[in-house]
């Protein structure tokens, strides 16, 4: 994954323990910070997803994310590589492991909230669906 280093010189590497939600399987991971992010969602999907959780092909996209923030996200996003996400890149100590929470997005949900965008489209609605009030 990623690109060769120059000859004689050693890769910055980032450590992951991939924490997967509603579930109790985990993985460790040693990647190089020129990895792209739709590379490693890839591979965690073919390789590290827990026979546990939905199968691989239900799944929509994945969801990263790690001390509080997302690593990538959609289209765009994903196309950075991890030394872009500073959150996993901890120059004070490398040989830190970073926990990255994986969250499935199911292709039924997608499929269900881009029908209801359709349908919000169609009868010209706008903002959300709250029928909370404010006293």
């Amino acid at each position: 994954m990623g690109m060769e280093p120059p000859s004689g010189m050693q890769e910055v590497q980032v450590r992951i323990k991939l924490v997967f939600a509603n579930d109790d399987n985990t993985a460790e991971l040693t990647l190089p910070v020129t990895a792209m992010v739709k590379d490693v969602k890839k591979d965690i999907l073919e390789n590290h997803w827990p026979a546990s959780l939905l199968t691989p092909e239900d799944v929509d996209r994945l969801r990263l994310f790690a001390n509080g923030k997302e690593i990538g996200g959609r289209d765009d996003a994903d196309n950075q590589c991890l030394r872009d996400m500073k959150v996993l890149v901890n120059p004070v100590n490398a040989a830190k492991i970073t926990a990255v929470h994986v969250q499935p997005v199911p292709k039924a949900m997608a499929l269900a909230a881009a029908a209801a965008a359709a349908d919000d489209d169609k009868s010209g609605a706008q903002g959300s669906r709250c029928a909370c009030s404010m006293m």
